[in-house]
């Protein structure tokens, strides 16, 4: 197998200036930049290189580089830990129009979810939302609340394999969003596939052992600083740049650490979102968390879109 590292060089494709479902279905990019926690992302490659400053450069020979068990053990003894959340956050989405004018949008809402698969991203203005992101066991869906008429655009994730690529280039699930975000555990079924080498800045770069994943993580803390979701070939389709760690507060103990500063980019694509968190709690001793936070038809009577569009096979 060639060194992982090698792949941090090549080169990134030429941004194409669209994400899926504004092709398809004209929805603001900022809702659509939204949505790419969820479930419409275009794009395909390697990490990108640091700016020609700051080059990627693999470290130089070091003694053997950690097992992936010993690595998977000391990320998941922090991510196994975190099993809900509720957090302010404040939502910057960044855009290129298709006539390259720049754009971007900030709104504060909430983060939340409960794990496995109920995931919930809010963002908006003066206490009024406007948009409302979320995902579920059986929907992932967005209500656009600035458009005239207001929609809701929703899809099952059982017509995934069925839905034209026009309509969702890449689907993200819960799970799959929550491990880019660095909360879900590394796979440890079959630790020896896993791949680990020293990398630049005293980093270790893991390869998971289904090749789905590969972060940077710090060998001292053992939390990552980026995290990229893998296509079949090995390429980054989405990558996630993780800071400024805290504490989600948990009632009498010390809690995990979990980012406040979540950058997500599709690569390829010229859209990015920012999450910047606060207040991070598992709320257990409070009502934050509630059920309607998760459920779409509580959210449709609660939000009242004009319209529903439903992403179906065709």
């Amino acid at each position: 197998m060639p060194a992982v590292a090698d792949s941090l060089n090549d080169q990134p494709r030429r941004p194409s200036g669209r994400f899926a479902l504004r092709r398809h279905y004209g929805v603001q990019l900022a809702g659509a930049a939204v949505l790419a926690l969820i479930g419409v992302l275009a794009g395909c490659d390697s990490f990108p290189p640091n700016t020609p400053d700051k080059p990627d450069i693999p470290a130089p020979p070091q003694a053997q580089a950690p097992d992936y068990a010993e690595v998977a053990a000391g990320y998941n003894a922090n991510a196994g830990r975190i099993d809900r959340l509720w957090a302010r956050a404040v939502v910057i989405s960044r855009w290129t129009d298709e006539d390259g004018g720049t754009h971007a949008e900030q709104g504060e809402g909430h983060f939340m979810f409960i794990k496995p698969s109920r995931v919930a991203l809010s963002a908006g203005k003066l206490g009024k939302t406007l948009f409302w992101a979320g995902a579920n066991d059986e929907l992932f869906y967005i209500f656009n609340l600035t458009s005239d008429p207001k929609k809701v655009y929703y899809g099952r994730y059982a017509d995934l394999g069925a839905l034209r690529m026009s309509q969702i280039v890449l689907p993200v699930a819960p799970a799959d969003l929550l491990m880019l975000v660095g909360v879900n555990p590394l796979p440890v079924a079959e630790p020896a596939g896993g791949h680990v080498e020293h990398f630049a800045g005293g980093k270790l770069l893991v390869e998971t052992p289904d090749r789905r994943w590969r972060l940077l993580i710090d060998p001292k803390t053992h939390l990552p600083e980026r995290i990229d979701m893998l296509d079949a070939a090995g390429q980054s389709v989405l990558t996630c740049r993780l800071a400024d760690f805290d504490r989600i507060d948990v009632a009498a103990a010390l809690g995990p650490f979990m980012a406040t500063s979540i950058h997500i980019q599709a690569v390829g694509e010229d859209g990015e979102l920012d999450l910047r968190l606060n207040a991070m709690t598992d709320a257990r001793d409070t009502n934050r968390l509630r059920d309607m936070a998760f459920d779409f038809d509580a959210l449709v009577r609660a939000l009242q879109p004009d319209e529903q569009v439903e992403l179906k096979p065709q």
